[in-house]
This record gives C-alpha cells, structure tokens and sequence, in this order.
C-alpha cells in the first residue's frame, strides 16, 4: 500500500470491517496476527492503524478480550488529516527517539499519530521533507534542524520564508533569525558549568572541541556547541584563566568512525611542552571516541587527559572509564513541542509567534570519575 502505510490499513479495516454493513456493532474483531495476514503488513503497522480507529471511535479495545466494533454512529472515515510530523537529523538516534516519544505521548492522548522522517543531516532534505509532511496533510511539524547549515543556508534559510502560515516548531538546534517557536536546552549555562566543574577538580588550562568548521568555504553552525563555548569562555574567565588558541580545538560534527582531527589534536597534545589536563568534548560520542583513539596512543585517561561530554546518551553510561555528562530531558522537549503545535492548531501561528522555551540542562558528576583525585581535592558549589 502507497502513502503512510497504517493509515492506509486504517482506512481498508474502515471500508471492510465497518463500512460495507457486514460487522455490526459488538462484533468482535479479528486478532492483530490475522489483520497483519490478511494487509501483508508488521504487527505493529497493524496496532498502529487500530490505535487510528480507535481515536475516531470506530473500534473499542477491551483488555484481555479482543478489539470490537463501536457504535457507527460515532464512526467517522480516517482521513489522514489526524497527523502531525516530526524530523529529526537521524533515524534511530536515541535524541531524536526521546524527542519523539514526548510529542506521541501529546499526540496520542489528541488522538492524532505521528509521521516520523529523516534529513540525514542534510538542509536540503530536511526542507523536502517539511514540505512534503504538510503537503501530506500534517496539520503541523516538529524540526529538530540539521545541525549543519553553511553561511548561504543559514542567510537565506527556509524556515524564514516558506510555509509562514503553517506550524513548524523547532526543537534543541534553533536559531532566533528562523522566526518560528523553539524548545531550546540552556547550553550556555551548562557549557558554563560543566566548565566550573572541571576546573573545581584541579584543571587550570582546559580545552574545548568547537564544531563550526570551514567545509567548501564557508562556516558550519552548531549552535547548542556555540553556546556551550561561550559559557566555557566566561567560566575561565570568571576565576582569571586565559583560553590558548591551541586550546580550541576543531572537530567536525557528527563524527566519523576515523575522525582524524582527533588523532591531529592527541598528537599536537602528547608532543607540546605545555599542555590542557582536560577537555570539553562536543558531546558524549566525541568523549567515547576521544578515549578510544587516546588508548590506541598510550595516553592514559583520566590519569594524563581528562574528558567531559554532554547528553548523557545510554552507551555513555556503561563505558569505561565513566565521564561526566549532562542530563537534558528531550522526551519534556517534545512534550512542550507537540503542546505548542496543538495550540497553534487551535488558535492560529501568530498565537504562538516568537514563543521560545529554554529548558535547564543538569550537570551529571560520576563519582567513580574524578576528573582529577591526585592534583587537587573536590571543591563544591558548581
């Protein structure tokens, strides 16, 4: 079946089930398996396009005894305009996955599904697919931006200009030139923070990985990694410590499994007279990957080069040795998203116009990780 494949199947349990008077009201329903038989589709298509009948009230779920018909007279044909659509840089991404759980759970309880899709962190596909998912009957759509977007694309973005009347909210990478309603993390103050920490555990030269690059001529933007640098900068600031230029170090994002200008950055740093004890990583996989290449050098972590991440991703919590990370609730992010969207549904784009959220993002100190036991003792109040 073309299109959205469980509303499809919604529509053909609709026309044979209900529409064609041969169930009536009561009937009991075949199982999941045998409706996943009979569409040649997956169990959980098959659940999915339930859960659509079950919101327009076509279809009664009774726990334990099985899927029955509801009254007709309350029945009314899915036409697909009970959606709403979320893109995210990356299908399977446990950040993209915590954002979209919070915007069904909203969506859900509305009875509206949602369409899911990816732009492979990629501009250009991120701008097809918003323009599909509204010309698809997406009554609105959730963006996390690709994180990458070169001078051109960020001065003549899109999201500017296009689709002015249709709700779009942007989640975690925003920029306030885009003019739409953002969910945004507080990473200055935890660039800030994670900062304090570290240099509370002994460390006086520190050096931060930024990732806005020169690629093809122009300057790549991350805009939560621009704001984490500007809170490192005033938190050495803030107790009289200077930033070396060698200090800053460029590391594209997202990673390659054979990141090179780490092993660059490792190198420069085992050969220097004068060296960072610490560094703030981009996030928790460049801290992983940081590790991994650092072993393969002999470079002992945390003992000779300590490192910090953000986002407390699942793979970050059982590797290591443990790092401190950052602890920002997407899966609330998508929540507060999937709301402002309803919302503007309801009341129109201009009700929700220039509306920003800025949600705090925790620091996680690991005690089993102690940036810095032998050089100075733990200091509190960060």
């Amino acid at each position: 079946m073309g299109g959205i494949l469980s509303d499809n199947i919604a529509k053909a349990i609709m026309q044979d089930f209900i529409e064609n008077g041969t169930s009536a009201q009561g009937d009991r329903m075949p199982t999941v398996k045998a409706l996943a038989d009979r569409y040649q589709a997956s169990s959980s298509t098959v659940r999915k396009a339930l859960d659509i009948l079950e919101g327009y009230g076509a279809i009664v779920k009774r726990q334990g005894s099985g899927i029955y018909i509801a009254d007709r007279a309350q029945a009314t044909e899915p036409t697909g305009n009970a959606l709403i659509g979320y893109i995210g840089p990356a299908s399977g991404d446990h950040i993209n996955m915590e954002v979209y759980r919070g915007i069904e759970l909203v969506a859900k309880n509305k009875g509206y599904q949602v369409t899911v899709t990816s732009s492979r962190y990629d501009y250009d596909e991120e701008r097809t697919q918003v323009l599909r998912l509204a010309q698809s009957g997406c009554q609105a759509v959730i963006v996390t931006p690709s994180f990458t977007r070169n001078d051109e694309q960020f001065e003549n973005d899109y999201l500017k200009t296009e689709l002015q009347d249709f709700p779009i909210i942007l989640v975690d990478i925003a920029y306030p030139n885009q003019h739409r309603p953002m969910v945004l993390f507080d990473n200055y103050r935890a660039g800030y923070d994670m900062t304090r920490l570290t240099i509370s555990e002994g460390h006086k030269r520190i050096a931060f990985m930024r990732s806005d690059m020169l690629a093809e001529g122009s300057h790549h933007h991350l805009r939560s990694n621009m704001e984490r640098f500007r809170g490192y900068c005033d938190a050495m600031a803030s107790v009289g410590l200077t930033v070396a230029e060698d200090d800053i170090w460029n590391i594209p994002y997202p990673l390659s499994p054979e990141e090179t200008n780490i092993t660059r950055y490792l190198m420069q740093w085992q050969n220097a007279a004068s060296r960072p004890t610490a560094v703030i990583c981009t996030e928790d996989n460049a801290v992983i990957r940081t590790i991994s290449i650092a072993r393969e050098m002999d470079i002992s972590v945390p003992k000779d080069l300590c490192m910090v991440g953000f986002d407390n991703l699942p793979h970050g919590r059982i590797f290591r040795p443990n790092f401190h990370t950052t602890s920002p609730d997407f899966s609330r992010a998508g929540q507060i998203a999937a709301e402002t969207a309803f919302e503007a549904m309801e009341k129109g784009v201009e009700a929700i116009s220039g509306r920003i959220y800025i949600l705090p993002v925790p620091v996680i100190r690991r005690v089993d990780y102690n940036l810095c036991e032998e050089k100075a003792p733990a200091q509190s109040g960060v």
